[in-house]
């Protein structure tokens, strides 16, 4: 492995870096990305028998920064089959969310592996294993890992460590997973260069500026006086928002008091357009349905609006409907009177939004019952959908219910 560490499978230096790696290890380079994970657990599981790193615990480290909290989940609705993906609920109750951990380290160094999360070493050089990422071995093929770590940049004073383990997430996850470990922080924010507007624009939201940022890149080290952490940066984090803690969604809500004007007297129905993928198809037929039901509809296409405007728009709302996607995670905003409805395709589907619509209070209805626009350029998943007529009168019943 050289110098640069470069494990990104997206480049063709990359691709070259893995290639060594194989042929030092006699284990078969996949040809694609949805392999790497095998491929690299392979590679792990050989090299902890070769190359092992000193390790230690990092849990004399850890307090628990806020106990696990009740979170609403209210009977489930929908229109069409509801999804296996989401809870038969047939009436209101409490589930309880994840814990939220707090790791307080001292002279630690950092590296950040390209999309396998990030290794943790404390002043001896040992690997703090249980908040590093799984492929730290992978390091142990460096051709001076020691010099990297005697080099690497320092900051001094106290920093909070917010950056996922995987660089390329959307805004839903920056959102519902990112932002909260910004709960009690202390200090500067380590996280992903924000090259995107928004991503600038939902940091500032939350108090940090661009001063208070140290980037963190891919395939770099640098080390901290005392760094703050929630232990989950380098695995999945409790999807979304620590399974809904109440903390962390009170915290998600909080810009809404600066940036909410005084509510309107008319009804809104706020309809989420998409462009790229999951376009619904006959969303005009759906529009004029909620015309015909006193709505004043308005539309948005949360990707080119700014993300203050995205907030007030869905806190204001009586009604938000939209395909599932990145733009759904704004449901966090949404007032407890009103009433979200998710479009799922077919084929695909996760329960994030309907946790988020619960736990702030809204009234939250699945669709299903909808069929896939063919289209072989795009896999199924991201096809666009085309709402069955049966949905309809189903949705003015719900609409129009007390």
């Amino acid at each position: 492995m050289s110098d640069s560490f470069n494990i990104n499978w997206s480049t063709s230096q990359g691709r070259a870096e893995l290639q060594r790696i194989s042929n030092k290890l006699n284990i078969s380079l996949p040809h694609s990305y949805t392999e790497q994970k095998t491929w690299a657990i392979d590679v792990v599981v050989k090299l902890k028998g070769e190359y092992a790193f000193q390790t230690t615990s990092s849990e004399a480290f850890s307090r628990e920064l806020a106990g696990g909290t009740d979170s609403r989940r209210d009977i489930s609705l929908s229109i069409g089959p509801l999804p296996s993906y989401i809870p038969q609920y047939e009436k209101k109750r409490d589930v309880l969310s994840a814990a939220i951990a707090r790791f307080d380290l001292n002279d630690v160094k950092v590296v950040a592996l390209f999309n396998l999360g990030f290794v943790f070493f404390d002043s001896k050089n040992r690997v703090l294993e249980e908040i590093s990422s799984q492929y730290y071995p992978l390091l142990a093929l460096h051709s001076n890992i020691n010099q990297l770590l005697s080099s690497c940049v320092h900051h001094e004073n106290t920093s909070t460590f917010i950056a996922d383990w995987f660089f390329e997430r959307n805004y839903a996850h920056w959102l519902l997973d990112t932002i909260p470990r910004l709960l009690k922080r202390e200090g500067k924010v380590v996280c992903h260069k924000p090259e995107k507007a928004w991503q600038k624009e939902l940091l500032a939201l939350y108090g940090v500026t661009t001063k208070d940022i140290v980037p963190i890149e891919p395939n770099s080290c640098f080390s901290f006086e005392r760094l703050l952490l929630d232990g989950k940066n380098s695995s999945p984090v409790p999807h979304p928002s620590y399974k809904c803690h109440t903390d962390a969604i009170k915290f998600i809500r909080s810009p809404i008091g600066s940036i909410v004007e005084a509510q309107s007297d008319s009804k809104v129905a706020l309809v989420i357009k998409r462009f790229d993928s999951r376009v619904i198809v006959n969303s005009l037929q759906v529009e004029e349905l909620l015309i015909q039901l006193g709505y004043v509809v308005q539309i948005i296409d949360c990707a080119e609006v700014a993300v203050a405007t995205q907030m007030r728009c869905f806190a204001q709302a009586d009604v938000v409907l939209g395909a599932h996607g990145a733009a759904m995670a704004n449901t966090s905003f949404c007032k407890p009177s009103a009433i979200v409805v998710e479009v799922f395709p077919p084929c695909y589907g996760n329960p994030a939004f309907w946790a988020v619509s619960n736990s702030v209070g809204v009234k939250y209805v699945a669709v299903t019952d909808t069929e896939e626009v063919a289209d072989d350029e795009k896999k199924a998943r991201y096809r666009n959908i085309k709402l069955q007529e049966s949905c309809f009168p189903l949705l003015k019943k719900i609409l129009t219910s007390e």
